[in-house]
């Protein structure tokens, strides 16, 4: 933004590094600090209170980091998506999130660190960080093309924002029905934000907020879908994706 690189804004910053962020070691984040004095203060609580993952934490999270690689693409990610929530749901795999984390209070292992095989996964990712950008720039450009033709609204982006987008958002007229059929049409459809304070599952009145408080961020998450733009999709991925959701129509 205005020439300055997201994160760099304030004097600090946090990334998520989850399954479907542009940089991902599979789970967590990291926290960044321009403040020599703040930066003193997160590495000594990270010294006295930072827990690491266990064995069995760190052999799941392999398992689940070769399980995607191997089987995730475009047509299969609603599928692989369904499989992993049910084994979650059963304590077999390390879910990107848990219910008790949607609520104002911090769980005791929530303080966890970074494993090694997720520090050598990000390090070999940020290697490729610079393909990464060009891709989904090349993705975007590819989205905007076939949406003209068909005389959707494009993204109104100011002059002085240059963004690398994580998914494509578009409004559709009808999510829900888009949400239920994306899969059988092999098609990867995200459905973030579903409310103002994504996921639906927040008890939003725990942090006071109250229906009709932001309505158009209400009306946005009743209407905006989104497309993939990863390394593993490509010029198909992106028809097959806006033919899908020509079929689903225009929000009005």
């Amino acid at each position: 933004y205005d020439g300055k690189i997201v994160g760099t804004f304030g004097i600090a910053a946090y990334f998520s590094f989850q399954w479907n962020k542009p940089y991902t070691s599979g789970l967590g984040g990291m926290a960044i600090t321009s403040d020599r004095n703040l930066a003193m203060k997160i590495e000594s609580i990270c010294q006295k209170e930072l827990l690491y993952p266990s064995r069995k934490q760190e052999m799941m999270l392999g398992v689940q980091l070769a399980v995607y690689r191997a089987l995730v693409y475009p047509e299969t990610t609603a599928i692989i998506q369904n499989v992993f929530r049910w084994l979650t749901s059963k304590g077999l795999l390390i879910g990107s999130s848990s219910i008790a984390e949607f609520t104002p209070a911090m769980t005791d292992d929530f303080f966890q660190g970074m494993s090694v095989l997720q520090a050598r996964t990000g390090l070999q990712q940020l290697h490729k960080i610079e393909a990464n950008i060009a891709h989904r720039r090349k993705m975007k450009r590819i989205y905007d093309e076939l949406l003209a033709e068909r005389d959707w609204p494009l993204m109104e982006i100011p002059e002085c924002v240059d963004p690398v987008l994580v998914r494509y958002p578009v409004r559709v007229a009808d999510k829900n029905l888009a949400l239920a059929t994306a899969a059988k049409h092999l098609v990867e459809l995200g459905s973030w934000f579903e409310c103002p304070l994504h996921p639906i599952e927040t008890p939003m009145g725990k942090y006071d907020y109250q229906t009709g408080d932001c309505p158009e961020v209400e009306n946005a998450s009743r209407q905006v879908v989104n497309l993939p733009m990863h390394p593993r999709a490509n010029v198909r991925t992106a028809e097959r994706s806006v033919e899908f959701i020509a079929r689903i129509g225009l929000a009005r």
